[in-house]
């Protein structure tokens, strides 16, 4: 019995000596805790927005049908993007022996779409008040912002081509200087891509990006054929004109679209004017209250 006992004392002195203690266990969870919230932007995301969410909201599936269609059809959008983009590479590459030539075409089209990809970072401010307007007000706005980026649009497109040797040069050097020739034909339906951005966003916001694919479908098919038809012939140069039709042709479509089922008058939505500038100059021009 002694010895037992002796065991049963050695037993919990080690259990008690190998064993934290509770309030060591949270000493140290907490910082990792701490340390795994400061790492992971998601979970931090998540704590943020938790005093937003609405937690009375049923579980719905004709909502969460709704929303995965719309994805659906979002994300067809932007497959005909993608496709629109890249199918002139890989029809140069099909048709042409001259590996040479799919990189000025490539070098040449990245210059071209300078502007669009350094425009992302803004064009969103200008849809951000979309949600408030009522289909009168939005029309309006939707019509400053086409006169806005289509003023944009010409003075980027007139800037490139007056300074598109000199980019190829600085971004690539001398042995790309072939890259000009396609660019030049690239630029203006590149940048005009700004204004099919305003109208692809547009529809979508109405809730109808299917029309969005059937235009960009058929100005990349447009793209597509006229590439067979022009790249045996012209080359680089032959796959740029058949992108610039393509774009042009989108944004034609798009164009008809927003004017027979909204109304958006093309002949006020071309260029800023008097009371757009003033108001441009005001509003940076403004300080807030003292």
């Amino acid at each position: 019995m002694a010895t037992n006992s002796a065991n049963t004392k050695q037993i919990i002195a080690h259990e008690t000596v190998s064993t934290p203690k509770a309030s060591n266990i949270r000493t140290k969870s907490i910082p990792q805790a701490v340390e795994t919230i400061r790492i992971n932007p998601s979970l931090r995301a998540s704590i943020w927005i938790r005093n937003y969410l609405d937690f009375s909201v049923k579980f719905d599936w004709k909502i969460i049908r709704k929303l995965s269609f719309m994805g659906i059809r979002l994300n067809w959008v932007m497959v005909m993007i993608l496709v629109n983009a890249q199918i002139n590479i890989l029809l140069l590459r099909y048709l042409l022996d001259n590996f040479e030539s799919v990189g000025y075409f490539s070098r040449g089209q990245r210059i071209g779409m300078m502007v669009v990809t350094a425009s992302q970072a803004v064009m969103p401010l200008l849809f951000s008040r979309w949600a408030k307007f009522a289909e009168d007000g939005l029309i309006v706005h939707v019509e400053k912002v086409l006169r806005f980026v289509s003023t944009i649009s010409i003075i980027a497109i007139l800037g490139v081509l007056l300074t598109g040797k000199w980019l190829v040069l600085i971004l690539y050097g001398r042995e790309f200087l072939p890259a000009v020739q396609p660019m030049m034909i690239l630029v203006p339906g590149a940048i005009l891509y700004l204004l099919s951005m305003v109208l692809m966003t547009f529809l979508s916001s109405r809730g109808h990006p299917e029309l969005t694919t059937i235009a960009l479908a058929i100005g990349t098919a447009l793209n597509a054929g006229l590439c067979l038809l022009l790249i045996p012939g012209s080359g680089i140069t032959g796959a740029a004109s058949a992108l610039t039709c393509g774009n042009i042709t989108t944004l034609f479509l798009l164009t008809l679209i927003v004017k027979k089922k909204y109304g958006i008058r093309v002949t006020n939505s071309l260029f800023l004017n008097k009371d757009d500038v003033g108001g441009i100059i005001k509003n940076l021009s403004y300080k807030g209250a003292p």
